[in-house]
């Protein structure tokens, strides 16, 4: 079974997206609905109605069914490598050994619901969370699956999960709930942002404090939820405001966004794509589907060469190379720091620090973070430091961010 783009077709599409390198939707003969995608360097998958599974070679500019045996809905997908993919629907899995040109059955645990989200953390291990608060996990990158401890002790839906880390992941699903791991599933915690009645659709960290969250609440004149969190969870920064000022509808759901870095982002609202280079505090409209526009989209992936959504009705939008936003981002500043060499304190020069308004994250020359943590002055104690070289990061409450280096005597 394959879907073929007919030359024309694939030649004109070609033409135009290599060269104008603007937001283009890719035309394809599918009509399903298109749920999830990813990208492995040219290798992508998309999964979505009915079974349906397609593979690019190419980059996404052109798509071919995949050989698979199903008619259930795809509703995540992940590459182990560039390779390997998996793709989970109700209750099991599909993988590829062959970057998606056909894939494999695999039962998943008993009692399992249907897989909304999945992430590898390495070529063999990777996660993936049902709609039950079920937790699926792998060591042999998706050929057999078995159930890990559940973060919840009732059955909320699961919508979302995300892995910054081997060690650290987030789920997100219905009634508020989010949960974090610091030991690889081992154990899970609950974490609770500062609002009431929401359900969670997406959540992405972009390291181990830095991370997005979106959903819907059923309170207020605002039902639009985005929060950021610069300290791993244990607060958030409510940007619902960012986003409708920048001409998100406040009485709409995110469902799908997508962070490149901690600045550059991309999220959908029915057939259009926003943008922030400032790490949520300001967003813009980027892109509008003109390909049946009546259909949203309802997944967006974001890296640093290829930004892709897909949704109803087989819509497909691509967006690749420099366009993607990367040279727009603010070139990150260095602060002077002094005294440098110090034994005891150092004063971080021309930062001005608000009361508990900036995160500085202090690593050393192996990478071990050794000090991570709000502040409320420019002045930071390094006495209980180890001589030696340290890099330092200041992240703003807009998720902007200063370095600095500084020696420990």
């Amino acid at each position: 079974m394959k879907t073929k783009i007919t030359l024309a077709m694939v030649l004109i599409t070609a033409f135009i997206i290599r060269s104008n390198g603007q937001w283009a939707n890719v035309p394809i003969t599918e009509t399903r609905g298109l749920t999830t995608v990813s990208f492995s360097g040219n290798n992508g998958i998309i999964g979505g109605d009915n079974g349906l599974i397609m593979h690019s070679t190419d980059g996404g500019l052109t798509w071919s069914d995949s050989i698979y045996y199903s008619y259930d809905p795809i509703k995540t997908s992940a590459f182990s490598s560039p390779t390997t993919a998996a793709m989970g629907s109700s209750g099991h899995f599909y993988t590829s050994s062959n970057s998606g040109a056909d894939f494999t059955f695999h039962s998943g645990p008993s009692g399992a619901g249907t897989y909304q989200a999945m992430a590898f953390t390495s070529a063999t291990h990777g996660y993936a969370i049902d709609d039950y608060c079920g937790v699926a996990v792998t060591n042999d990158g998706g050929q057999s699956w078995t159930q890990g401890p559940k973060p919840c002790s009732a059955y909320p839906t699961m919508n979302d999960m995300s892995w910054p880390t081997a060690t650290n992941g987030y789920v997100c699903g219905t009634n508020g709930n989010v949960f974090k791991t610091g030991d690889g599933g081992a154990t899970w915690s609950s974490i609770t942002p500062p609002s009431g009645n929401i359900g969670y659709f997406a959540i992405q960290f972009i390291d181990s404090n830095i991370g997005f969250i979106s959903g819907h609440s059923g309170n207020g004149q605002d039902t639009l939820v985005f929060q950021k969190t610069i300290d791993g969870g244990a607060t958030w920064i409510d940007l619902h405001h960012n986003l409708i000022a920048g001409g998100v509808p406040g009485l709409v759901a995110i469902h799908s966004f997508s962070f490149i870095n901690q600045n550059l982002g991309y999220l959908l609202m029915s057939n259009k794509i926003f943008k922030t280079t400032d790490g949520g505090s300001n967003w813009a409209l980027d892109y509008t589907s003109t390909d049946d526009a009546q259909y949203g989209f309802n997944k967006i992936l974001a890296t640093p060469g290829l930004v892709i959504a897909v949704g109803a009705h087989g819509v497909i939008a691509r967006l690749e190379g420099a366009n993607t936003g990367m040279k727009e981002m603010k070139e990150v500043r260095e602060l002077t720091v002094y005294p440098n060499p110090s034994s005891n304190n150092i004063t971080l020069g021309s930062f001005l620090v608000e009361s508990k308004n900036a995160f500085l994250e202090i690593t050393d020359m192996a990478g071990r973070i050794v000090r991570a943590e709000r502040i409320s002055s420019n002045d930071v104690d390094i006495s209980q430091l180890s001589q030696g070289l340290y890099l330092g990061k200041l992240i703003n409450n807009n998720g902007s961010s200063s370095t600095f280096k500084f020696v420990k005597q």
